[in-house]
């Protein structure tokens, strides 16, 4: 099993230990998850800060409160895809976001904002972190 930097995107390694313990606890299921089903696991987002959203056109701070991850699902099957986020939801139950729409938890999900379809994980709002600046990014290792 690879370190979880190696999971990350270049762009992301720099941020990846910035989220929330408990984001960081549920990526780090994922990872092992996709890693135990024999999955590609590429961790494409983490933290954020407020010119990034802007650029992204994010309507939701989850990201940029260090509450928020993303994980690509390219080459994935659906299966696959809905078998992870089951499973997660099914573990985590209780710590997910409220969906503004319906009101509902919204712990993990599939979509694309633009940049590619990925998981989008986000925790509850009451565990946002400070917003950080991150200009320039860093990367580790």
């Amino acid at each position: 099993m690879k370190t979880l930097l190696e999971y990350c995107k270049p762009e992301v390694k720099s941020r990846v230990l910035y989220l929330h313990p408990v984001a960081l606890m549920i990526l780090c299921d994922a990872i092992y998850w996709c890693h135990d089903h024999g999955i590609n696991a590429v961790v494409s987002d983490t933290v954020s800060d407020l010119s990034e959203d802007k650029k992204l056109k994010r309507t939701s701070s989850s990201h940029r409160d260090a509450r928020a991850w993303d994980l690509s699902t390219k080459g994935w099957g659906i299966i696959q895809k809905e078998a992870l986020m089951q499973y997660l939801k099914n573990k985590y139950k209780g710590l997910g976001a409220i969906g503004a729409e319906t009101g509902e938890e919204r712990l993990i999900y599939l979509h694309d904002a633009g940049t590619g379809e990925h998981l989008h994980c986000q925790i509850a709002k009451h565990f946002s972190m400070p917003t950080r600046d991150f200009t320039p990014p860093t990367v580790l290792g």
